[in-house]
């Protein structure tokens, strides 16, 4: 969403005007007597939040090798491929039965299959030239993300979440078999075998009034037996309108459709859409209810509230009550962020996700708005710990981007 993009540069600027005395003072700040306390502050805080910043929770490992099939031979025991761990490209050595934690990045080379096994008894096989990152595996699900090639999926144990992602994409499942083909830049492909997969993918959406711009998510249901394929090689708007009375219209059908259709699934997203479009007139207090009505569907289908879709909509009430005026919002704001917090770092313990790091970013604006040392100090240990999240992922995307090059 741009609200959270914009937090999250102002915290990096709050940040780094208070690491170093020759940039300007950031709006944030009180005056320049605050600015100097907290330069003076400011070590101890990077020191706090450096602690913070680790997993709360350690899988020591996610994947084991169970297969490896080296220019057609199935009995393959060992095989080179290229490994980043940290941050680092090395070529090592894979045997079956070796394992790798969370955060590593999997480059299989041509002429080798690899068959994997993650802690939670799921099965993935990765095919000659594919490009596998795993973001998050714990009890509670699995995200990982698909740079390159294809990668297959049986997905045994019910969990709240197995995810695929790539770029603006999404494949999310509880318990199927399913398979995800891409080609950097140019497709991806979905092809389903058993169950269905949801399929979420990002667009943008542009009105000529004011130049306004948002960003909406919307899903395909595939079922067993279906394959669908989407272009990469373009970045344009899904939808463009000419004026705000114009959007309105249209999601507001799309929302009818959506309540129509009785699917909870797209009732929520159709709620989650005019929310957004409303924030993006900057039509905040005409936004929240659908948010609100939306986090209601939500928290009905994962009672127990340890949910990315809860976690989602709690951040995008929190971005539009914070845009309204008055202490009294921002401090709900805040809670709503607390609690999205929480959940994220429930689902994704290694601590590493783009999500956490976006509730960090609009959390440390929320917070420095309240203004006194003790809040403006919060922020920057929430914008230090973003900066933290966002430098780990930067490194990880480079990794690959640097092997395929």
């Amino acid at each position: 969403m741009q609200n959270g993009v914009d937090g999250q540069r102002r915290t990096h600027r709050l940040m780094a005007s208070l690491a170093n005395p020759s940039m300007q003072p950031t709006p944030c700040s009180e005056n320049t007597l605050m600015t100097r306390h907290l330069r003076r502050t400011f070590l101890a805080l990077l020191s706090l939040a450096c602690l913070w910043a680790l997993p709360a929770v350690a899988e020591t490992w996610a994947l084991t090798v169970t297969g490896l099939t080296l220019d057609g031979n199935a009995k393959a025991t060992s095989a080179v491929l290229t490994v980043n761990e940290g941050g680092q490209n090395a070529e090592k050595t894979v045997k079956v039965g070796d394992t790798f934690p969370v955060g590593v990045v999997l480059i299989t080379p041509a002429r080798l299959i690899m068959t994997l096994k993650s802690s939670n008894t799921n099965e993935i096989t990765l095919f000659p030239g594919s490009r596998l990152r795993v973001s998050s595996v714990s009890g509670r699900g699995e995200e990982l993300a698909l740079d390159e090639g294809m990668a297959s999926f049986v997905v045994r144990k019910a969990l709240d979440f197995f995810n695929v992602r790539h770029n603006k994409f999404q494949a999310i499942v509880r318990g199927t078999a399913y398979s995800v083909e891409v080609i950097p830049r140019k497709e991806i492909t979905f092809t389903v075998k058993e169950g269905k997969v949801r399929v979420e993918r990002e667009a943008k959406f542009f009105i000529e009034e004011g130049q306004k711009e948002g960003t909406v998510t919307f899903a395909d249901t595939l079922k067993a037996g279906e394959q669908k394929s989407y272009r990469l090689d373009i970045d344009d708007y899904l939808e463009r309108f000419k004026h705000f009375g114009e959007a309105e219209t249209y999601y507001r059908k799309n929302l009818d459709a959506d309540r129509a259709s009785g699917d909870p699934e797209q009732i929520k997203q159709g709620l989650n859409q005019m929310g957004i479009m409303l924030q993006t007139l900057t039509r905040y207090a005409e936004a929240i209810p659908y948010y609100e009505e939306c986090l209601g569907i939500v928290r009905r289908s994962a009672p127990e509230g340890v949910d990315n879709d809860t976690a989602s909509v709690l951040n995008n009430l929190g971005v539009a009550t914070s845009d309204l005026s008055g202490t009294a919002n921002v401090q709900r704001a805040i809670a709503y962020y607390e609690e999205a917090l929480t959940i994220r770092r429930q689902l994704f313990p290694n601590g590493v996700h783009k999500g956490i790091a976006s509730v960090l970013s609009n959390l440390g604006v929320a917070t420095s708005a309240l203004g006194g040392t003790v809040n403006v100090q919060r922020a920057i240990a929430f914008a230090y710990v973003d900066r933290v999240i966002f430098l780990a992922l930067a490194r990880c995307i480079q990794a690959t981007t640097d092997i395929s090059s």
